[in-house]
């Protein structure tokens, strides 16, 4: 009330109708979370509609945009939306879907940037600020999943850098945090993720944790990590972005072979049948059709990595991500082995390789818990059992298969 202790200012009700809401972010950096890929085949319509919300900055035809984390780009050929007339731009705040000239194989979780604009991060490592309101504590190496935009992954608490005490406000150092805790910590998480600092992006730079189905606390990012992984993504964006690609599409070479381009990665301990796994597979696809190839580590290590050193084993299975690379730029299956590989080669290889055009397969137990690998082999089941078993994997998958059954 104004006449209350003498107070002649606005009341709250008056005051609130002065607020005035927040400008959209139509100035900054261009960011699309995918949120879904459409495709309708009625009237020999063969596009792909790539759905999302747009977050930050505008978008109008004709500007090249890319995709992060598979680092794919291409030109933006229209913007529709639903029952209206296309349109020749769009901006923060509007959903809308988009075509591409050259057709990228996008999936849920990607984020869209322009090129020329800052970029997002990818990274797996990250500090943030959170806010936690589950019943048990939240505690360290514990696996929570974190949902940022559209994407999602699991991720660990690595570090506990302080914890806010809510009735003194002072900082304390310990390892988990209380519920209706504010604390700032280091997180890791199981997959790349494309992020940008909430001080930068806010809609990009927030994300929710949750624990079974339901969200138990909040956080804001507020500084990236670069480290050997991030240096190989930078790598190849690189790539991508320099790529002197043929004059034939990647859906010509498709419909022509007949067949969706696969690297299929066979590991497991050494002494393990793998190759004959691998090479058994290659001649049934052979057979059946397709265009595989089997590309041996040792041909590799005998030819292009004969200068350097064998316990060079990182930049070996490097290179065979890089020969790979190609040979699937060229529409082949490609079924390759390799034994024992740890986690940060598997992660290696998804970064050189977008992981919907790889599939890596365990013969054996794995040594240590991987989300990379697609299937596990019974190693005493016979070469055969095994080979067809993969081949109903991909088959179910509709990986390598697509294109000959006109899915895409």
């Amino acid at each position: 009330s104004k006449n209350f202790s003498g107070y002649k200012g606005d009341s709250i009700l008056q005051a609130l109708d002065t607020f005035e809401k927040e400008p959209l972010p139509e100035k900054m950096p261009f960011r699309m979370p995918v949120q879904g890929i459409y495709k309708f085949t009625n009237f020999g319509d063969d596009r792909r509609l790539i759905a999302g919300r747009v977050e930050s900055g505008s978008l109008k035809v004709g500007d090249k945009v890319v995709f992060f984390p598979s680092y794919k780009s291409s030109t933006v050929a229209s913007i529709e939306e639903f029952n209206n007339e296309e349109k020749n731009s769009v901006h923060a705040g509007d959903s809308a879907t988009i075509t591409l000239t050259e057709q990228i194989f996008a999936t849920r979780g990607e984020v869209i940037a322009k090129v020329g604009q800052k970029e997002p991060y990818v990274g797996r490592t990250f500090k943030a600020s959170i806010f936690w309101m589950g019943k048990e504590p939240l505690v360290m190496n514990k696996e929570y999943k974190l949902k940022l935009g559209t994407a999602e992954t699991k991720v660990k608490v690595k570090e506990v850098l302080r914890v806010l005490d809510s009735s003194s406000l002072e900082n304390k150092k310990q390892k988990s945090i209380p519920r209706h805790g504010v604390a700032d910590c280091i997180l890791e998480a199981k997959s790349p993720l494309v992020f940008d600092t909430f001080a930068t992006l806010k809609s990009t730079g927030r994300f929710v944790l949750v624990e079974g189905y339901e969200i138990r606390g909040g956080g804001i990012i507020t500084e990236a990590f670069s480290d050997e992984e991030t240096k190989r993504q930078q790598q190849t964006y690189l790539r991508e972005q320099k790529w002197d690609a043929s004059n034939i599409s990647f859906r010509e070479r498709a419909v022509r072979y007949g067949q969706f381009p696969q690297l299929i990665f066979i590991t497991g301990k050494s002494g393990v049948n793998k190759k004959d796994i691998a090479k058994r597979l290659e001649q049934i696809l052979f057979d059946q059709g397709r265009s595989p190839y089997f590309l041996g580590i040792g041909n590799l290590l005998r030819g292009l990595d004969a200068d350097i050193d064998k316990e060079e084993r990182y930049e070996h299975i490097r290179r065979l991500g890089e020969v790979a690379h190609i040979l699937l730029d060229a529409g082949l299956i490609v079924l390759a082995t390799a034994s024992d590989l740890t986690e940060p080669e598997l992660r290696l290889l998804r970064t050189i390789i977008n992981k919907d055009f790889i599939t890596i397969i365990n013969v054996g137990q794995a040594t240590e818990e991987s989300d990379c690998i697609n299937l596990f082999l019974n190693k005493e089941d016979a070469v055969d059992v095994n080979a067809n078993r993969l081949l109903d994997t991909l088959r179910k998958n509709q990986k390598v298969f697509s294109y000959y059954n006109g899915k895409h």
